[in-house]
């Protein structure tokens, strides 16, 4: 199945092939970058808080905190 959606995140319209993603091309790239700052930030930086990476990052902590949970970062 193929065809416009609304994007849950930035509710943008765009097209897919496939299988529906639950985000638009941007989101998704947004997303990546945001997970690889929290991965390299989390690799260098053993026992980090997730209060730091954010400082640090500008990334949520909600959003690191499910990262790691996911066992992401």
């Amino acid at each position: 199945m193929a065809g416009p959606i609304r994007c849950k995140k930035c509710k943008q319209m765009f097209s897919f092939n496939g299988m529906p993603p639950d985000a638009c091309p941007d989101c998704m790239a947004r997303r990546e970058a945001m997970l690889a700052q929290v991965r390299e930030m989390v690799k260098d930086n053993p026992g980090i808080s997730p209060q730091v990476v954010s400082q640090k990052t500008g990334v949520p902590v909600p959003v690191i905190v499910k990262y790691i949970s996911q066992g992401l970062a």
